[in-house]
């Protein structure tokens, strides 16, 4: 192994230790902001449904008593709201429509001519939950995620809004 590989998987150790300790202390840090809410408020607020997490802002929900909360890790703050606060919510996504190479080719003129085929391709991105709020200031509350986690938080949405 040269010098220079073992360079890169020292500094490549290096950024995995410091993502993994920032993610460790950012699960911490969430983890004691929703206990020492629960503790101060009398709430049931359930560490293990966190929408918006690993973000520093997410919602956590106590099914209980019908109400959720809006934490901000980073300014160590939050929020308690009704459920009646969440108007509805919703699976939002982007389109992106790109031209690509086809795997064929057609002909153009008798001469046996030809150019490749392109074809419009649509492409969904950005897959997110929206929740529309009664707040004037913020009316809408986006967390961004895959579409596969989208799906399962609305699902989830429903069962906890509406259960």
């Amino acid at each position: 192994m040269t010098s220079s590989t073992a360079l890169y998987w020292l500094i490549a150790v290096g950024v995995f230790t410091l993502a993994f300790r920032f993610l460790a202390k950012l699960q911490l840090n969430s983890k004691k902001l929703v206990a020492d809410l629960n503790a101060r408020e009398g709430l049931a607020l359930d560490t293990g449904l966190l929408l918006g997490y690993p973000s520093p802002i997410f919602m956590v929900f106590d099914r209980q008593n019908r109400k959720f909360a809006v934490c901000n890790v980073a300014r160590g703050e939050s929020q308690i709201y009704d459920f009646s606060w969440v108007l509805r919510w919703d699976i939002t996504f982007r389109e992106v429509e790109r031209t690509q190479m086809g795997g064929g080719t057609r002909q153009i003129n008798s001469n046996g001519m030809s150019v490749p085929n392109f074809e419009r391709v649509t492409e969904v991105k950005d897959y997110a939950i929206a929740l529309q709020t009664a707040d004037i200031h913020e009316p809408v509350m986006r967390f961004p995620m895959s579409r596969k986690q989208a799906e399962i938080w609305c699902a989830r949405l429903n069962a906890i809004f509406n259960g």
